[in-house]
Parts: C-alpha cells; structure tokens; sequence
C-alpha cells in the first residue's frame, strides 16, 4: 500500500534539502524560484504552481500585465488571464486575495469584470472570508449560483 501521499511528499522534500546541505546538488536562488512561479502562471501551468510549492516563491510578487493593464499580483493577472484552477493553485500557495494593483482593485473586482469571472469570484470570496473572517457576514452568500466542483472543495475548507 505504502505511505499517505503527504509523507511520500515530505520524504521527496527532505531528501531534496539534505542533497542541498551536503553540495550534491547547488541551492537555487530565490529569484528563479520566482521567475519559475512566474512562468507557470504565465502559461496558465497549474500542476506547475503546486510542483513549486516546496521551493516557497513569493505567490505575492507584483508583475505588470499586458500592456494598458495596471500592475498588480499574480493573483490580478491569472484572475485576468488564467484559469480557475490557476487561481486556486495560486491561493493554496499563500497568495493574499485582498492585495491590491495599481489601480486599487482587488483580484474579486477584477474577476467581476470579466465576463466569465462568477467562478473565480466566488472562490476569491471564500478566501477572502478565510484570510479576515470579519470581512465577509457568514451569512452572505455569492450572488451567482454558477459553482463546479472546485468552488464548492473550496466552500468546504473555508
């Protein structure tokens, strides 16, 4: 049968970190881990974004956007750009919903600008509710009813 998967993970991880401290393999500066992050949100890379989770980039770095866009987090350019699983991907490795971009607008008010962005903007709700419970009524519910599965795995962690 073998081990839970999250002791398979921490295992690989540990393995990895002692490789680093005896010199088998070289350290990997911040800023590629970064840029890594980067182009896995880029190319819309979910699996990616998870894979880079043990090598903790910065999921808050602000980046400018296409041109004419404010800039602002990954977060603002995946709600732009991405997909809902690169969204969640991105919130699951610790980036801040309520952070603003240049225009003040957090990453909810730029999914409500889209035409396509009910989904995301319920999940963002529900993280947002998650990271300042005070911010969002516990009885407040979001105005679309369009949920698929990922949204409500959401709904339940929050």
């Amino acid at each position: 049968m073998g081990a839970p998967r999250h002791r398979r993970q921490r295992w690989r991880r540990e393995i990895d970190e002692s490789k680093v401290d005896m010199g088998l393999i070289a350290p990997v500066s911040q800023e590629a881990i970064d840029l890594s992050l980067y182009a896995a949100v880029l190319d819309g890379d979910h699996q990616g974004i998870r894979d880079l989770a043990f090598m903790k980039p910065d999921a808050n770095m602000r980046v400018y956007g296409k041109l004419g866009e404010p800039e602002g987090t990954l977060l603002h350019f995946a709600v732009r750009h991405g997909t809902l699983k690169t969204v969640i991907a991105l919130l699951q490795l610790g980036a801040d919903p309520l952070l603003k971009d240049s225009d003040g607008a957090i990453p909810r008010e730029v999914a409500a600008q889209k035409a396509t962005g009910s989904r995301m903007r319920t999940v963002l709700e529900l993280w947002e509710k998650r990271k300042n419970p005070r911010l969002i009524s516990s009885g407040e519910k979001a105005a679309d009813g369009g949920d698929d599965g990922e949204a409500e795995q959401v709904r339940r962690r929050a």
